[in-house]
């Protein structure tokens, strides 16, 4: 993965928020984030040399499917 890539994805959410009280709010907030996936082979930096009659592999390959995280908060805010 070189550092010029891009990645696009997703987020979508909702929340509310309730006069608990005169000066004080309850929040809840829901989101849901997608980064896509990602399918690629990246090299590998040899810090060591390989052992004697053995082929050092140059790249790693990167296969991840889920890229997907669900948040849940709740807050408390205080009117001054």
């Amino acid at each position: 993965m070189g550092g010029s890539q891009a990645r696009t994805g997703v987020a979508a959410g909702i929340g509310a928020e309730l006069a608990f009280m005169p000066g004080v709010n309850l929040r809840l907030e829901y989101r849901y984030t997608s980064f896509g996936k990602i399918s690629q082979d990246v090299p590998i930096a040899l810090t060591s040399p390989c052992a004697l009659g053995t082929v050092c592999a140059t790249t790693a390959h990167i296969d991840i499917s889920n890229l997907n995280f669900q948040t849940v908060r709740f807050g408390v805010a205080f009117g001054l």
